[in-house]
Formats: structure tokens, sequence, C-alpha cells
């Protein structure tokens, strides 16, 4: 199947929000928490956050990216655990299992939501 000029343009400016998004988190969750968006950030549930970030990340590289789950679950660990890392060394923040654990849960939420959508997609497919 191909895809017509509307639907590439489409995809290029998903690929897009997607990279700058990955940016952005990694930005705004290294930011020391007494900055004004380091406050904002801690304003609602920290591990919603997480959860909804790397469902939102997760799905992005899945289904605009067409990166193998094995490769986005890697990729996901290794950002996620990047990040609460270097969290350590940055004044007012902390780095937690328990948002490493609310990282893999979006992530594995995100991967049930995309098995059902490429289950879609091949049983259409075969009509």
């Amino acid at each position: 199947m191909r895809m017509g000029t509307e639907q590439v343009a489409r995809n290029i400016v998903a690929r897009g929000v997607v990279l700058l998004m990955t940016v952005v988190v990694g930005w705004l969750a290294l930011v020391p928490a007494d900055q004004p968006f380091g406050e904002l950030l801690l304003s609602w549930n920290d591990k919603w956050q997480h959860v909804l970030t790397m469902l939102l990340l997760t799905l992005g590289y899945r289904l605009y990216w067409n990166v193998p789950a094995r490769w986005v679950v890697a990729g996901i660990v290794f950002y996620s655990g990047g990040i609460e890392l270097l969290q350590r060394f940055v004044p007012n923040r902390q780095a937690g299992f328990g948002d490493l654990l609310a990282d893999m849960a979006g992530m594995v939420v995100a991967l049930v939501l995309c098995f059902f959508v490429d289950s879609r997609r091949w049983v259409r497919g075969r009509r």
C-alpha cells in the first residue's frame, strides 16, 4: 500500500513532534525544581506525569517511527533510567525507583495499545 503525499507529510510532522517531545521531556526532567518550569511540573501528581509521558513517547516511536517493540522497550528503559540517574545530580530533584516503575507502566500500557492497533491493521489487511 502506497502512501499519498499528504500522508507522508503528516508522518514527517508526527515524527518531528515525537523527537521534539523526547528532547523537551528530557530537558524538563532535568530542570531544577526551584526554577519556574520545575515548580509547574511538580504541581500535579508526579507518577501520572511519568506514566503519561512514557505512554506518549512509546506510542510515538512505535506507531510513527515503526520501531520494533523490543527496541522501544530498550530505548525507553535506557532513556528513563538515564533521566533518573542524572536527576541525582540536579539541585532540588530526586531520583526514584517509583518514577522508573511509573515510566515502565506507561510503556507497557502503550505497547498493549499498539498490539491491538497492529492486530486490527493485520485483520483489516487480510480481508
